[in-house]
């Protein structure tokens, strides 16, 4: 079968091992350089379009162990393999993904993505620690502090570095600090309090009276 007519029926009926083998086998139609971001972009789409992540998994660890594979892709493929483990809510598995990604970058290219990296690492870590102060998380903060000015715009940068902070500030008893991401994080909900947050900043002594709307809700779930 040609690689695409294997991809189609893997989109129609789902991750199979037998039709994985078909799709090694036609992998051989593609230049050796080629083969691992087949297997990378399309497990991604496999999870997102099916629900199929075990398979996905499988496809990632595949490139990686048996592709020709520039450092780029290694990046890639461990990032692909973050994201699935972040949309189950396997956060412990997304950093050491996160954390596999910035160690297969070349030294003289870390510069250019250790922020960025840090701070979907600093989301994954928050959540798998549940939210408690570590000195990781100290060191993951001001890594991702750095982040270039527009990434630093987004809402889920600011809305997860602000609730480091706050972590980072009541173990510190900076209470002025702790206020000043406080208010950060609540407006990087665009200014709405939101039930699970409360979640959050109650680890932290603070109540929220506010109801939630939709729309924060909404932002909420699309961050995890």
């Amino acid at each position: 079968m040609k690689i695409g007519e294997v991809k189609e029926a893997m989109l129609q009926k789902g991750f199979s091992e037998e039709l994985f083998e078909e799709f090694k086998n036609s992998l051989k139609q593609v230049p050796k350089r080629n083969r691992s971001q087949h297997l990378y972009t399309f497990a991604y789409e496999i999870a997102t379009e099916k629900g199929d992540f075990d398979g996905a998994v499988k496809m990632i660890r595949y490139a990686l162990d048996f592709c020709e594979n520039s450092w780029v892709d290694v990046m890639r493929a461990h990032d692909g393999l973050a994201a699935i483990y972040e949309s189950r809510e396997m956060y412990a598995e997304a950093y050491d993904a996160y954390a596999a990604e910035l160690e297969a970058i070349p030294e003289e290219h870390k510069k250019s993505y250790t922020a960025s990296i840090s701070v979907r690492m600093m989301k994954a870590y928050l959540h798998a620690k549940k939210f408690s102060y570590t000195l990781r998380l100290r060191e993951l903060y001001e890594a991702a502090s750095a982040v270039d000015g527009l990434e630093a715009g987004f809402r889920r940068v600011i809305y997860y570095t602000a609730i480091a902070e706050m972590i980072i500030s009541a173990e510190d008893g900076n209470r002025e600090v702790y206020d000043r991401a406080r208010a950060r994080a609540l407006d990087a909900l665009g200014g709405e309090k939101n039930t699970v947050t409360d979640i959050i900043l109650a680890r932290h002594k603070y109540k929220n009276e506010a109801r939630a709307t939709k729309a924060s809700l909404n932002f909420l779930k699309k961050s995890k």
